[in-house]
């Protein structure tokens, strides 16, 4: 009779619940139920998370020298017996990247200054000389041996490089020639320290 009692009891308390409670347990079981269908497709399983593939990106930077700007011409000018002198004569800028720096040679491509037309006459070109702006002393050209102008053992500055210059003059006064304007190529090359 007591257990009867109990249970009567019992569903005339879950009666008593107001519909708007009864509602809103009905509610979020089914937003559960949707909740799961939604994380979980019909018919799969709980998927392992997707494997991580690395890949390495790698940049190759080479060597890289470059003489650029440099002077086309250059002209000393005086009489016979004068030991002209150019300043400054030929400027130009050096770039390179290599950990060991670089170096810069001139030579010119040919023994002698030579005339115009049918003036015969020859300048040698090892009464020219050479130096850096701001050096410690003149070095003679050559057309058999490459004289150099510069040197350092550390990269340049940022591109485009080291603004460099030379210094010219005659090492002996300037031969008993005829007046004219004598000419000679000279060969700038910058190459990487080993």
């Amino acid at each position: 009779m007591d257990e009867t009692i109990s249970h009567a009891h019992r569903i005339e308390k879950r009666r008593r619940l107001p519909a708007a409670a009864r509602l809103g347990t009905l509610a979020a079981g089914v937003a559960l139920a949707a909740g799961s269908m939604a994380l979980l497709p019909a018919g799969r399983a709980l998927a392992a998370a997707t494997p991580v593939s690395p890949s390495t990106a790698n940049v190759a930077v080479g060597s890289g020298i470059a003489l650029t700007l440099l002077t086309p011409a250059f002209t000393l000018t005086g009489i016979p017996g004068d030991i002209p002198v150019a300043p400054a004569a030929v400027t130009m800028d050096v770039f390179s990247n290599n950990a060991t720096g670089y170096n810069v040679t001139v030579q010119a491509a040919a023994a002698n200054l030579v005339g115009t037309g049918t003036n015969a006459d020859l300048i040698p070109v090892t009464d020219l000389s050479v130096e850096e702006t701001g050096g410690t002393g003149y070095l003679p050209l050559s057309s058999t041996t490459a004289t150099t102008v510069y040197t350092q053992a550390t990269p340049s500055a940022a591109t485009p490089g080291d603004a460099l210059s030379n210094d010219y003059e005659f090492n002996t006064g300037i031969p008993d020639v005829t007046p004219d304007t004598y000419t000679v190529t000279l060969d700038y090359v910058a190459t990487d320290n080993p």
